[in-house]
This record gives structure tokens, sequence and C-alpha cells, in this order.
């Protein structure tokens, strides 16, 4: 993208990025995974070259994957347990370990996350009871690029009795 006429783009954002001329690794994999295109702009309309090339990333797995909630139990909003202060969301944080870096994988699109609807809504980082049941729910976390999972639980839970003095 710059004055030379160069434009590059990716073939697999999954794998690489182009941000201008910065090609930017995001999981392993290896083929024609970014597009060049040159134009001169000036003496003609059109690509003076076109060209496919031939990527080659190699990232070494991750060491551990680290998932947590903010709160363990939430219940949904109107219910008697929220009237008595019950939290209604949870936040969820899910990240990749690299020796001593901690790559935030949360809201990234290569991350999986794998609920029963009925009882949770996940809506960015925030987990929100969806609906009126109660119980143990649970939250299952994978990515497209690294053969990594676990799963997690949240509880849903509401009041059984509720007592105004």
């Amino acid at each position: 993208n710059g004055e030379d006429g160069l434009t590059l783009s990716s073939n697999d954002p999954i794998i690489v990025t182009v941000d201008n001329d910065v090609v930017t690794s995001k999981s392993t994999g290896s083929g024609n995974l970014v597009h060049a295109d040159w134009s001169s702009g000036v003496c003609a309309q059109g690509s003076i070259l076109t060209q496919e090339i031939y990527v080659d990333v190699s990232i070494p797995p991750p060491d551990e994957l680290l998932v947590s909630v903010s709160l363990s139990q939430i219940t949904w909003s109107g219910s008697f347990a929220s009237f008595s202060g019950v939290p209604t969301t949870s936040k969820l944080s899910v990240s990749l370990r690299y020796g001593s870096i901690l790559q935030d994988m949360t809201l990234d699109n290569r991350t999986l996350i794998t609920i029963d609807p009925s009882l949770i809504a996940i809506d960015g980082d925030t987990i929100v009871a969806s609906g009126d049941g109660t119980g143990v729910v649970n939250i299952t976390i994978a990515f497209v690029h690294v053969s990594l999972n676990t799963t997690i639980s949240i509880s849903i839970v509401e009041a059984s009795v509720l007592g105004v003095t």
C-alpha cells in the first residue's frame, strides 16, 4: 500500500494478516497465503504484476490454556435471586500462555466457544443468564489454530425463599 503501487492482501486471515506492507503470522500454516498486486498508478491502469506468495508459518504450540470466569454463580435478570443481590453477569477470560507471555484470546475470532444457549448467552466477554432455568452450564473453549480445549462450568441459580423484614 505504499507509493510504489504494491498492494498486499491475505488469502487466509486465520494464518496471516496484512496491514499496509506488514504481514503478521496468526497461526501455523503454509501455502499461497499472501496476494501481491503491483500497479503503476501513473503509466497504466490496472495491474502490472499479480502474484500469489507462498508463506510457511510455524508457530510453536502454547504451553498452557487458561480459562476463568469472574463469578461462578449468576442468575437471570428479574429473578428473586437478582433482587437479593446475586449478579446477573460474569466475565469470561481466555488466554494462551507461551513461555512467560500471555496472549489474550477472549475476543479473538479463532476462539471457539460452545454453550447451552437455553441457559446462557455470551456477548463478547460477558456471560449472561438467558433463560429462567437453573443448573450447571458447561462452557467449552477450543481454537481454530491450536489443538487445545477445555471445559469450565458456571451455575445458574435462583432464590428458593426471599424474605423482607
